[in-house]
């Protein structure tokens, strides 16, 4: 005999397991969940032939359109040569309301003191935050008030260039001063910026400590 012909036990190609597939039908109160498919298990193996006999309407067409994904299976597993191709979603449905459920109950059994303990954590972070995204504003105005303070800077430049042709001055002394009114005027700019992100983040620092330390006095 031919042994391309004999059936290979050894070998699963597509297997099938406790296969549903339900329809729904209708609306409201008259909404139904009609079972075309429901619990089918089988094997096929490799060179077997192998065949779905029923009567019209037993569910033998759902079956193979649910098996080559053109519907998606209500539960049940088919897999092809060991890779799962199609699986049910209903237990997936399932298991995420549990988790939601235990989610829940968790939350709840907290002890006051750590529920106040974690609202005083976000909250500190949100103001944490806040600041952070002040200073993308203040930056940005800083350094306008800085374009605004090299106006005159400027101004001053062109006479010095202008002394450089007609008087002939001390280079040298003139540029030695004018960098030294350009590094005062970054430095206070920066220096006011500084100051008042530190106030901000100390205020908020020491509100956080006093909070935390009246929970430990009232636990």
């Amino acid at each position: 005999m031919d042994k391309n012909k004999i059936v290979d036990y050894s070998e699963k190609v597509l297997e099938v397991r406790n296969l549903k597939k339900y329809f729904k039908v209708g609306v409201g109160k008259n909404k139904l969940v009609v079972p075309a498919v429901d619990d089918v298990t089988f094997d096929v193996y490799k060179r077997e032939v192998f065949g779905l006999v029923g009567e019209s309407g037993s569910g033998k067409t759902t079956t193979g359109r649910t098996i080559i994904k053109l519907y998606n299976p209500t539960e049940g597993s088919v897999k092809l040569n060991g890779i799962t191709i199609s699986a049910g979603y209903a237990d997936h449905i399932e298991n995420i309301k549990n988790i939601k459920k235990q989610a829940k109950i968790d939350i709840l059994s907290l002890k006051a003191s750590e529920l106040q303990k974690l609202q005083l954590k976000e909250k500190a972070e949100k103001d944490i935050e806040y600041i952070r995204h002040e200073l993308t504003f203040l930056i940005p105005k800083e350094k306008e008030e800085l374009a605004k303070a090299n106006l005159p800077l400027d101004e001053y430049k062109t006479k010095l260039y202008e002394l450089k042709n007609q008087m002939k001055l001390d280079i040298e002394t003139i540029e030695y001063d004018y960098n030294i009114e350009v590094e005062k005027i970054h430095q206070a700019t920066l220096n006011k910026a500084e100051t008042e992100m530190n106030k901000e983040l100390e205020i908020l620092r020491v509100n956080y400590e006093r909070k935390v330390e009246g929970l430990k006095d009232s636990a």
